[in-house]
């Protein structure tokens, strides 16, 4: 969705940035997950430590988003899978997820020892009930094996990442929701 939204709102490459992606993210969470304090998670990783007196800047920058990108957030099975067709053999579209972390959260499905507040990258990801160990947390099995998941640096000029900038300057994310 983040990639969508980039190119609904005709980004340039040098606004593909970490703050960015951060902010995409959050507006897709907004429009995905019924769980609201799960979405709350991306603002120590965004805005760091002072994340409390940052996030209403965040939120303003979200919205300005979407705006930008029409206010049309629903991105597509058939968008998704374009997407997806860029770069068919990354390890992101081949990470197996075990049932239970997959698809949207709703609130029902709560731990009620959960507070909600934000942990970030300091702190450990919260327990999962549902996981024999600790190999099979939620995070361990959304990451793919490698450290490749991460977009490549598009800032170099030529070289590997040259046919990835064209990629990404030929893709065309369409501006209508299609069923």
């Amino acid at each position: 969705m983040v990639f969508a939204y980039f190119k609904r709102a005709d980004l340039s490459l040098w606004e593909y940035t970490r703050f960015n992606f951060f902010i995409a993210l959050y507006l897709a969470n907004d429009v995905e997950e019924d769980e609201e304090e799960i979405k709350y998670e991306i603002f120590p990783w965004a805005l760091g430590k002072m994340w409390k007196e940052k996030y209403p800047s965040f939120l303003k920058k979200r919205d300005r988003l979407l705006r930008q990108i029409d206010y049309k957030a629903i991105v597509s099975r058939r968008c998704s899978d374009e997407i997806m067709a860029i770069e068919p053999d990354h390890p992101l579209w081949k990470r197996e997820r075990p049932i239970h972390h997959a698809g949207a959260s709703r609130s029902y499905m709560r731990d009620p020892e959960d507070d909600g507040y934000p942990r970030g990258p300091d702190l450990s990801p919260r327990y999962c009930h549902h996981c024999d160990s600790a190999r099979d947390s939620q995070y361990d099995s959304a990451s793919p094996a490698s450290l490749s998941w991460f977009a490549k640096d598009t800032s170099n000029k030529g070289g590997s990442d040259s046919k990835y900038r064209g990629m990404m300057r030929s893709l065309s994310v369409s501006r209508s929701v299609d069923g």
